[in-house]
């Protein structure tokens, strides 16, 4: 995947400050407060010279069953496309616009939940990759 993402750089220093608005996995408000109260790990592709209208956001948040269950539903609340794939559930939303494209991709299975906020990134398989990659051998 990091060839695949191109100019992007993981983590790129910027993106730690606090102020710089990319700290969550989903635009949702409701969903940012549960990410914030539960353990979590958040990767932020960007460009490394500073926000651009181009990067992928991805927190992986470690839940119960309960919460996850309550995860989907919101996003289901909040219209989102929910469907099976990998052994778990996959909720995706995307706008196309004149300005490119932006969405979200959700993955919630087995005590984990990805979720994932991007903007005119995002290659073909980059969910499954990360799927493929944590449940490797599973």
């Amino acid at each position: 995947m990091v060839e695949a993402l191109g100019d992007l750089t993981l983590k790129p220093f910027w993106s730690r400050d606090p102020d710089a608005g990319v700290s969550h996995g989903t635009d949702d408000a409701e969903l940012r407060v549960q990410i914030d109260t539960l353990d979590h790990l958040t990767c932020v592709w960007a460009s490394p010279y500073g926000g651009s209208d181009t990067g992928i956001i991805t927190t992986v948040v470690w839940v119960t069953r309960g919460e996850s269950a309550a995860v989907e539903a919101r996003l289901v609340a909040n219209g989102l496309e929910c469907f099976t794939q990998s052994e778990g559930r996959r909720c995706v939303i995307q706008t196309n616009t004149a300005d490119g494209a932006f969405g979200e991709s959700h993955f919630l299975r087995g005590g984990i939940w990805l979720a994932t906020k991007y903007t005119n990134a995002g290659p073909l398989g980059y969910t499954q990759n990360i799927i493929d990659n944590l449940w490797m051998g599973v």
